[in-house]
């Protein structure tokens, strides 16, 4: 499945990096790697997170800043306008806040409205392009200085009414974020990315364009937080006067300098984003409408046949076959890695599942080529905390089978799980609940009930499913709900990796001062010092060895607070006259504005409904 001769592998098996100076706009990196096997995009539209990793390094000095950093061959034959028809998650929100949200939903929303201070403009050429900011240098290893993007206004909404943006902005948003509180003072565990913004030492704007940002030490990953899917700057004036009001989701509260604005919304799913006229660049669509079909496979090819959405990902083989044979010539396909693992959280923190024993168990029982056959028909690849598409730094499945829970002997890796149980008075934990995300049941049908009857078949203990909403979910996760006295687990899609370097990804979740830990809290020594290493670690190739080092230890330990299942792929269905641009299983929304149009001159749009 994967492609092993890509452009990040070619950069790491050429090139040592340094810390020279660089001057960027669109820079090529020179660290990060990510081989995108099958190069993919989230199965819910691109809903996941975000990018590669740049660091002062291989990149020249006299690099152009450049608003279109990958300018498409076919650019003279667009037509404009037209509004792209896709699914939206449903009702799966967690906050408006970008700060304190991390649902993909929220980061193809975000994406689409609002701009990071940098973010990704290519990731196969591993190309970082000016956002919020249009330019930036770093003069030092601790030092960065962005400019902000010239004529930028924010989007007209009261309170901040289209007003010119500026380098006040992002330096509320890193302070806001570096923080990790309300405006009353109170600490909230749901800026997620606080952690990270911990090594900004200081944040200044030099002038109305002009930001300077210094870091307490040279560190790798600042422009990769920057580029993160929900790393999205808010006007100061929004997050005072709606943050109290985040999660009463309507339209008016999503305020951004983006291309696009967020014109209705519905809790349902129902969303509508048109076209920012002032924006200091101009889309091929006028816009993008979203529909709440997530959850109903059947509901979801009636609408693709009807050109009713324009895209489309069978869940079984023979839809896929059958659609293709009907209307070849009218569609084409891309098969993708989607976005988000599917995976189960616990707080190993406190009992019972402190008792590694037990969640070894669970973790061995859960047969992931059986759920991928089940539910997938095969198209997919099990996953360590490391996806598969994240190579080099994931595993491949030939290392990853000689680790117990991913054993092709199951009904060995199932004796051995039994007996792990028995020892650790698995029996006398009585009746266990296992959350399933109401979404992942109904895109799949029976999840609940195929997981827990093979628990219980293993195991010999009741386990009970319970159909929760993500927020719920989210929310008693970040409570250490799962576990910490309670006999429960869930099971679901995750977050992918913040990063096609998984280096923030391991430092994010496992560091254990970092507030993801504490959903975890599983003492794992070793892993604080390879993370260590990480945080401070310019050299890709050692980053690379460095993660497959954490990837080992985190295995060591039944997933350290994760019992990872698998990755699926999609095979992705469009309507010929539907542009997708490029795609990958990262949210890639921002770059809409650029890569996606609707041919007018097709065939195929004529029959389209208006």
């Amino acid at each position: 499945m994967r492609e092993r001769n890509n452009f990040w592998i070619r950069r790491l098996n050429s090139s040592r990096l340094s810390r020279r100076r660089f001057v960027g706009g669109a820079g090529a990196l020179g660290t990060g790697a990510a081989a995108f096997g099958l190069v993919g995009c989230g199965n819910d539209d691109d809903d996941a997170a975000a990018a590669p990793t740049p660091t002062p390094a291989d990149v020249d000095d006299d690099s152009d800043p450049d608003d279109d950093p990958t300018p498409t061959p076919d650019a003279e034959a667009r037509t404009r306008g037209g509004m792209i028809r896709t699914l939206s998650a449903d009702n799966t929100w967690d906050t408006f806040d970008a700060d304190r949200t991390r649902f993909g939903p929220m980061g193809t929303i975000l994406n689409m409205t609002n701009q990071g201070v940098v973010q990704w403009g290519n990731y196969a050429n591993a190309e970082l392009a000016g956002y919020f900011a249009e330019s930036w240098e770093q003069p030092d290893d601790r030092t960065f200085v962005f400019t902000v993007r010239d004529g930028l206004t924010w989007h007209d909404k009261p309170p901040v009414n289209g007003r010119l943006a500026n380098a006040n902005d992002i330096v509320y948003h890193v302070e806001r974020n570096r923080a990790g509180t309300l405006m009353d003072g109170t600490e909230d565990p749901n800026f997620y990315r606080r952690s990270q913004f911990q090594n900004v030492e200081t944040v200044e704007a030099v002038d109305e364009r002009t930001v300077r940002i210094v870091t307490e030490q040279p560190y790798p990953f600042l422009l990769n937080l920057f580029a993160g899917t929900w790393t999205r700057i808010q006007a100061p004036e929004a997050v005072e006067e709606f943050e109290g009001r985040y999660t009463q989701f309507s339209d008016d509260l999503i305020i951004g300098t983006g291309e696009f604005v967020l014109t209705d919304f519905t809790a349902e799913g129902d969303l509508r984003y048109e076209r920012f006229d002032n924006s200091t660049r101009q889309p091929w669509v006028d816009g993008m409408i979203q529909v709440p079909l997530f959850a109903d496979p059947a509901g979801q090819q009636a609408a693709f046949e009807q050109q009713l959405i324009d895209a489309f990902s069978p869940q079984t083989q023979a839809v896929l076959n059958d659609l293709k044979e009907r209307y070849e010539g009218e569609i084409y396909e891309r098969s993708t890695f989607v976005a988000n693992p599917v995976s189960g959280t616990y707080y190993g923190g406190a009992p019972p599942w402190n008792d590694e024993r037990l969640i070894g168990a669970i973790y061995r029982t859960m047969d992931r080529r059986g759920l991928l056959e089940q539910f997938l028909d095969g198209r997919g690849a099990m996953a360590g905390f490391a996806p598969p598409a994240w190579a080099p730094y994931a595993l491949p499945e030939g290392e990853l089978v000689q680790f117990p829970g991913y054993w092709s002997d199951r009904e060995a890796d199932h004796a051995e799980a039994r007996a792990m149980w028995d020892a650790a008075d698995g029996a006398g934990l009585g009746d266990i609940t296992v959350d399933i995300p109401d979404i992942y049941e109904g895109a799949h049908g029976d999840v609940g009930a195929i997981v827990t009857n093979h628990l219980e078949s293993v195991l010999g203990n009741n386990f009970r499913v319970s159909l929760e909403p993500y927020a719920t979910i989210t929310s008693k996760i970040v409570a250490q709900e799962y576990g910490n006295g309670n006999p429960n687990v869930w099971f679901g899609w995750v977050n992918p990796p913040a990063d096609p370097d998984m280096s923030l990804s391991y430092i994010a979740t496992f560091k254990d001062t970092s507030d993801s830990y504490r959903q975890f809290e599983v003492e794992m020594p070793r892993l604080q010092e390879l993370i260590r290493d990480l945080e401070v670690e310019f050299d890709g190739e050692r980053r690379v060895e460095l993660c497959r080092e954490a990837e080992t230890e985190v295995l060591n330990h039944w997933g350290g607070g994760l019992t990872p299942l698998y990755l699926q792929i999609a095979n992705i269905l469009y309507h010929n006259y539907y542009h997708a641009g490029e795609v990958t299983n990262f949210v890639t929304t921002h770059n809409v504005w650029r890569d996606n149009w609707l041919d007018q001159n097709d065939p195929t749009w004529q029959t389209r409904p208006a």
